[in-house]
């Protein structure tokens, strides 16, 4: 078995770790990706997409493919009972507009996991990290 050297190991490969390994491979790193699951895999949460998400999203250039696929919002609705309901708009009559995006996670990882492989990180499925061991030197 040989061992395979990188820059920087990322454990997890959802928004926050692909985000993390698309900067670090664009800066020129060698990026491992791990993530005990395969790739897409479905999650329960995340789904909702924050104005400053959009922000993030859309500087990584993939904001334009993640809104064909998702849910434009621009108003909440909150149901306490049959008899309390609250619409909460996004922006106000002088604010611009606001809105967030409604995505299934396992779109979104999918897409934030291409981006990330695309500029040179290789992403690990089933890898389960158990120890980490600090040596000298690295």
């Amino acid at each position: 078995m040989s061992a395979t050297h990188y820059d920087v190991t990322i454990v997890g490969a959802g928004p926050a770790g692909s985000v993390a390994a698309y900067y670090l491979a664009r800066g020129g790193l060698w990026v491992a990706l791990l993530d005990k699951f395969e790739f897409p895999r479905d999650k329960t949460c995340g789904h909702g997409l924050t104005p400053r998400a959009l922000e993030v999203l859309d500087s990584l250039g993939v904001l334009p493919q993640i809104e064909q696929d998702a849910y434009r919002c621009v108003a909440l609705t909150v149901r306490n009972s049959d008899e309390v309901t609250y619409r909460i708009e996004l922006s106000g009559p002088k604010d611009p507009p606001r809105r967030i995006l409604i995505l299934p996670r396992f779109r979104l990882d999918d897409i934030l996991l291409g981006h990330a492989t695309q500029v040179g990180a290789q992403f690990i499925s089933r890898a389960k990290v158990e120890n980490i061991v600090q040596e000298t030197g690295g």
